[in-house]
C-alpha cells in the first residue's frame, strides 16, 4: 500500500520538466516564444501547486495508516517553494497585463523562479531519500 506515495513525486517530476524548459528558454532566449513560455509556465505553476497539495494529502494518508517518517526539511522547503511559485506566477501575470512594468519585474520574475526551481530540486532529493528509507 506504500506505493500510493509515488503519486506525488511522479506528478512533481512532470512539473519539473516544464520548469526546466521555461527556465532554459526564458534565460537564454533561445527558442523563446512568449505564448509557449506563458502556457508552459501556467502548466508548471498549476501542476507544482497541485502536487504540493497532493503531497499534503499523501502525507496525511501515510501518517493515518501508520507510515511514519521525518519530513521536516521536505516540508520547510515545500513552503519556501510554494512561496517562490506564488511570487513567480504573480510577477509573470503582472508583466503579462501591464507592459510598462515588464522591464522592472523581469529580473525579479527570473530570479525568483530560478531560486524556486533550485528549491524544487532540493525537494526532489529530500523526497527521494525519504522514499528510499521507507522502501528498504
Amino acid at each position: 500500500m506504500k506505493q500510493i506515495l509515488f503519486i506525488h513525486p511522479i506528478g512533481q517530476s512532470f512539473a519539473l520538466l516544464f520548469g526546466f524548459f521555461n527556465t532554459i528558454t526564458g534565460c537564454t532566449r533561445r527558442w523563446f516564444n512568449l505564448p509557449i513560455h506563458i502556457n508552459c509556465g501556467a502548466i508548471y505553476y498549476f501542476v507544482s501547486l497541485s502536487g504540493a497539495g497532493m503531497g499534503v494529502f499523501v502525507s496525511k494518508w501515510a501518517h493515518k495508516n501508520g507510515i511514519v517518517y521525518d519530513m521536516d526539511i521536505h516540508e520547510l522547503a515545500a513552503m519556501l517553494m510554494v512561496l517562490c511559485l506564488a511570487i513567480g506566477a504573480t510577477t509573470g501575470f503582472i508583466m503579462l497585463i501591464n507592459k510598462e512594468k515588464r522591464l522592472g519585474l523581469l529580473k525579479y520574475h527570473r530570479w525568483v523562479n530560478i531560486f524556486g526551481l533550485f528549491i524544487f530540486c532540493l525537494q526532489g532529493i529530500t523526497g527521494i531519500s525519504l522514499l528510499i528509507k521507507l522502501f528498504k
